[in-house]
């Protein structure tokens, strides 16, 4: 798939309840990490139309910068 811009107005907001939050919402350490590899390759396909998102783009790297899992930091380091 090629433009997913219209599905931006369901992911974003999604994410950032599931891993934007002071509190980790989601528990499951795979699910985050699968969660901001979607972010990641969506990010990557959107480009331009994910800037409206920004302020929730940072909201979620804050948090899953320093997630207790290794690799959701390690893939949020590379989404930044």
């Amino acid at each position: 798939m090629t433009d997913l811009s219209q599905f931006l107005p369901y992911i974003i907001p999604t994410v950032v309840q599931r891993l934007g939050q002071p509190e980790i919402v989601e528990s499951c350490e795979e699910l985050r990490l699968y969660i901001v590899e979607m972010l990641s390759s969506v990010i990557e396909i959107c480009r331009e139309k994910v800037s409206v998102y920004i302020d929730d783009m940072i909201k979620i790297l804050q948090r899953t910068l320093i997630d207790p899992f290794h690799d959701v930091r390690k893939v949020s380091q590379n989404s930044s």
